[in-house]
């Protein structure tokens, strides 16, 4: 029975997952990471590559999610993007070597309520909108409009205030922080409940905008409580258990009820 009512159409999904090259030397690896209680020996993610973490509340996979970006708490550990070993642990150097990060509660962690479009989604590289050191609006307006075109975010135009966005349009520029000025910069990107308050059309736009992502050949982490997101878009799962990764489910053998037994402990 409780297989029959969890049980919502694997396939569904299919054409939300993108391909990777299953061949290539990662992007993203991390060993002997350990960040508060949680501890993950090895983790490592490849080009294109889409890996979802899941897990019961305070089972680790959050904070270690964030940990990858914000080196909160971190208490031991490796890390290597893209073959170089990252000496400083520190956003701003992530952001040089290409990772970004798009987390939860848009409105504390990423946006400025106050604050336009444009002013937002220029705040990670607001260098696209200057010219010889000085903000130019025109250069600045362009290159919000651009993104806006290209992640559908529906507004009157870039000055409008980001508090007045629907919460798909604001998730939209969340993620679009990081592709002002640098669409192709990114290499790996770390979503933290990337649909979090959104309606069901802003989803499926931003599990679009994932799957090209990943076609693009960026890696992707996807860290939800949402088990049907990460059975749509992922391409194996992790589920995390009392601060440590249980054993990775592979896209073939997902199911929900699978999920839930590896997110209690239980043997499959």
């Amino acid at each position: 029975m409780v297989e029959l009512m969890l049980k919502r159409g694997v396939a569904s999904g299919d054409s939300l997952r993108g391909s990777f090259p299953k061949s290539a030397p990662p992007v993203l690896e991390v060993n002997g990471w350990r960040v508060g209680r949680v501890e993950v020996p090895h983790f490592q993610l490849l080009p294109g590559e889409v890996v979802g973490l899941v897990g019961l509340t305070g089972a680790g996979h959050f904070g270690f999610a964030r940990s990858l970006y914000t080196n909160m708490a971190v208490m031991a550990g490796e890390m290597v993007v893209d073959g170089q070993k990252v000496s400083r642990r520190n956003p701003r150097e992530l952001q040089r070597l290409g990772v970004g990060f798009v987390p939860d509660s848009r409105m504390e962690n990423a946006l400025t309520a106050e604050g336009t479009i444009s002013e937002n989604l220029s705040l990670v590289h607001p260098e696209a909108g200057k010219s010889g050191g000085l903000l130019w609006p025109r250069l600045e307006g362009q290159e919000s409009r651009r993104v806006m075109d290209q992640l559908n975010i529906r507004a009157t135009g870039p000055r409008q205030t980001i508090k007045t966005l629907s919460g798909g349009n604001k998730q939209k520029a969340s993620l679009g922080k990081w592709m002002y000025g640098a669409t192709d910069r990114y290499k790996v990107l770390i979503f933290v409940e990337p649909t979090e308050g959104v309606d069901v059309g802003a989803k499926r736009e931003i599990y679009g905008h994932i799957r090209q992502f990943s076609e693009r050949g960026v890696a992707v982490i996807v860290a939800t409580s949402d088990l049907l997101e990460v059975q749509q878009i992922t391409h194996r799962v992790i589920p995390f258990v009392a601060g440590r990764p249980g054993p990775e489910i592979p896209a073939e053998d997902y199911s929900e009820q699978r999920f839930i037994d590896a997110m209690a402990g239980e043997a499959a």
